[in-house]
């Protein structure tokens, strides 16, 4: 669901890069969750299916997010590892 890709070489500004990119994500995630929870009128939404939908579906695309994050980290340290043997 990202917009962008792991910078294909990770030195420090990359990943604080890849960094910024995905929790820019997740905040706007979390907005449209907000959003997502009340109803037109501003009403909360009380159908509990309606919840577990969206709760889920939110979860889902914060996993990956999170999961670019520990990608972007771990492509890192395998080059810089190249480069030390």
């Amino acid at each position: 669901m990202s917009s962008y890709v792991v910078s294909s070489s990770m030195d420090i500004n990359s990943v604080s890069s890849d960094f910024f990119n995905a929790c820019a994500m997740m905040h706007e995630m979390i907005n449209e969750l907000y959003e997502s929870l009340h109803d037109t009128y501003g009403n909360p939404v009380l159908d509990e299916k309606q919840i577990l939908d969206l709760t889920k579906e939110f979860k889902n695309k914060m996993r990956l997010e999170l999961d670019m994050i520990k990608s972007s980290v771990h492509q890192h340290l395998e080059e810089n590892a190249k480069g030390q043997v």
